[in-house]
């Protein structure tokens, strides 16, 4: 995960309990000169530890950290105990301090002007003519709830273009297809009611976004409405509209999202697979992995 401070690098690739196991061999490695880490007085004005012993924890690739030491984080650069290398990553790395942190909105817009009446008051309360001509035409659509701790999610749904059906002006339905049965939109629409959308069509840079509020529907007329294939949704989430508004292209431009050519290299890109089984501690291996997920998405699709 890089980031950024004083213009310089930090690479880490480790976990707190991963630099606990390894505090001690960090501290005896920095003074034997051990491979992979840095000098005293390297480390003294460029970077923090390094440490290649992932044999001795399972790891298959080394646990890395550069820190550039800013005035900051000068006295933290090598921790010698476990519990120094946990405060390392979560005070120093986790937790990063900035010149300023804006907290009222006053200062805010002393830094972004308030905006023009054309872009202040371009939403509406419902669905129109216009916005409905957008969903008929989008297949995809980023649907956003809260949690019990207040955690917000971000949900993608996607289909064949229109498969948001739009009841009245102030109503929309989605249909809920096979997944991996975390519901995680579900299971926080229980506790917080808040929902907010955000429509895309590729080729196109405009964006439609709605928010309202949304309930979990069982209605046998409307999940037949919503079959694809001829299989009926067992669930469907239906939203009241409170706001819609179309919102501009420059994120599209500058990102060149339809644009194949300003497209990213994405050979090192990682996969689900790779994923699940690092972040899950599964026993599969990665190609294992994702011949599941590939007959899943064969099976399962609706």
């Amino acid at each position: 995960m890089p980031a950024f401070y004083d213009d310089r690098q930090i690479e880490w690739d480790m976990t707190a309990g991963h630099v606990s196991r390894h505090a001690q061999s960090v501290k005896q490695s920095r003074e034997a000169g051990h491979k992979g880490v840095r000098n005293r007085q390297e480390a003294d004005t460029k970077v923090g530890l390094v440490c290649e012993h992932s044999q001795d924890c399972g790891r298959n690739e080394p646990m890395r950290a550069i820190l550039p030491l800013t005035p900051r984080l000068r006295k933290h650069y090598v921790p010698d105990t476990a519990n120094e290398a946990e405060n390392f990553i979560k005070e120093k790395i986790m937790h990063p301090e900035f010149d300023e942190i804006i907290t009222s909105r006053e200062r805010l817009r002393e830094i972004v002007k308030e905006p023009s009446p054309k872009v202040s008051h371009k939403a509406i309360d419902h669905v129109d003519g216009i916005c409905a001509r957008f969903i008929a035409a989008s297949p995809f659509v980023i649907v956003a709830t809260r949690g019990r701790e207040n955690r917000f999610d971000l949900s993608p749904k996607g289909d064949p273009a229109g498969f948001v059906a739009v009841l009245n002006p102030k109503t929309l339905a989605i249909p809920d297809r096979l997944g991996n049965n975390r519901v995680d939109t579900f299971e926080n629409l229980l506790v917080h009611p808040e929902v907010g959308l955000i429509f895309l069509i590729p080729g196109i840079g405009d964006t439609l976004r709605v928010s309202g509020t949304a309930r979990i529907v069982r209605d046998a007329a409307l999940q037949k409405q919503l079959a694809m294939n001829g299989i009926i949704p067992n669930l469907v989430l239906v939203i009241t509209v409170e706001e819609a508004f179309m919102h501009c292209a420059k994120c599209m431009v500058r990102s060149k999202l339809w644009i194949k050519e300003g497209w990213p290299d994405t050979r090192n890109v990682p996969s689900l697979a790779e994923a699940m089984v690092a972040h899950g501690a599964l026993e599969e291996s990665v190609p294992q992995m994702q011949e599941i997920i590939d007959n899943d998405g064969r099976q399962r699709l609706y």
